[in-house]
């Protein structure tokens, strides 16, 4: 079953943002992205993500190996840490651009302090919450 969600690559941009609201379903292309995290935090379960976007709008896209979350709560429009695995670079990117797009500045939340390090993250001066 083919999911809208899930990045399609395009010319000059390596994804393509679909966000959705997670379903049941998205749960068997969700979890290996999870669990193939190095340095997961609490909010990296599929029952959390799943259980709080009915409270917290959260919503879900895919951009090559990595999950991409984004939730609309008290910091306004804000993404979890992309988790999975394979290059960093093309997830940061495209939520910066869908952020950007939505007229805020990109705010990644519950990033632990291995992430922090990544030379994809250092220096491009976005807010980073733990």
């Amino acid at each position: 079953m083919q999911h809208n969600h899930i990045c399609t690559p395009r010319k000059g941009m390596d994804c393509m943002l679909t966000f959705e609201c997670p379903q049941f379903e998205d749960r068997q292309w969700v979890q290996p992205l999870l669990s193939a995290e190095a340095d997961p935090a609490c909010e990296y379960s599929f029952a959390s993500i799943y259980l709080w976007s009915r409270a917290w709008p959260q919503q879900i896209a895919r951009c090559g190996g990595r999950l991409l979350v984004r939730i609309q709560g008290k910091l306004g429009l804000c993404c979890l840490y992309p988790a999975g695995s394979g290059p960093l670079a093309p997830a940061v990117d495209a939520l910066a651009q869908d952020a950007a797009a939505n007229g805020v500045p990109l705010t990644l939340v519950c990033v632990t302090e291995a992430p922090r390090a990544a030379p994809e993250l250092r220096g491009r001066g976005w807010p980073m919450i733990i």
